[in-house]
């Protein structure tokens, strides 16, 4: 048979007893207010996150629409260097005087449906999106702005695009007549953050044909 020799504790006096209770009480306090500024901090996220990220969805997609329109007819003017030629009719009498300008709407409409078509399929291409957020540009405090990880978010950009051709006519000159020919989009943008959407709307005018016409003016012009 063995025998096992246990010790007994003795006894804790009410002193040591004190002592252990307040340090147990003075552990609780550090990790208390670690606890009370975590939840401060998520809470300050929580309320500026939704705001940051649609003022930033906001500037992304008028910067990225800006950028696709203006990509989009350099493209296709470089590509189709003979797009705008034929967009004003001119009548002549018989010494080749120019008598009335007239725009062709047939050209005018296939100019307008060509670089229309292709902002809207370059915007198309691009609505999976993201955008990277420093946690201190969240917390909303100034002194942190732009400081600390970046964290990323993903919303869908979707976007509604609508053009019109404008033609101005304007005299330069003594005899000079100036034909200017732009074509003008109006987007409305859509940044979609789950159940939240933010909207913005881009407007851009790029100027397509310049037309210098020397000599008398015509009595005649036909815009569209």
């Amino acid at each position: 048979m063995y025998r096992i020799n246990r010790r007994r504790q003795s006894p804790q006096s009410p002193k040591e007893k004190a002592d252990r209770k307040e340090r147990r009480r003075a552990l609780c306090v550090p990790i208390l207010l670690l606890a009370a500024i975590v939840c401060f901090l998520l809470f300050r996220v929580g309320q500026n996150v939704q705001p940051t990220l649609n003022a930033l969805a906001g500037y992304e997609c008028r910067s990225s629409c800006l950028e696709i329109i203006n990509q989009s007819v350099q493209d296709v003017l470089a590509r189709e260097p003979d797009l705008c030629c034929g967009l004003y009719v001119y009548d002549r009498n018989d010494d080749g005087t120019i008598l009335a300008v007239r725009a062709d709407p047939q050209a005018m409409s296939r100019v307008q449906l060509r670089l229309t078509q292709e902002v809207i399929d370059r915007l198309g291409a691009r609505k999976n999106r993201s955008v990277r957020v420093p946690v201190g540009t969240l917390l909303g405090w100034k002194v942190l702005a732009e400081r600390g990880p970046c964290i990323s978010y993903r919303y869908l950009q979707d976007a509604y695009v609508t053009s019109s051709v404008n033609s101005r006519v304007s005299h330069t000159g003594i005899n000079q007549t100036e034909l200017d020919v732009s074509i003008a989009f109006r987007a409305t943008m859509a940044a979609l953050f789950g159940n939240t959407v933010t909207q913005v709307e881009v407007e851009h005018e790029l100027l397509l044909a310049q037309i210098l016409l020397v000599g008398q003016v015509p009595q005649v012009y036909a815009g569209v």
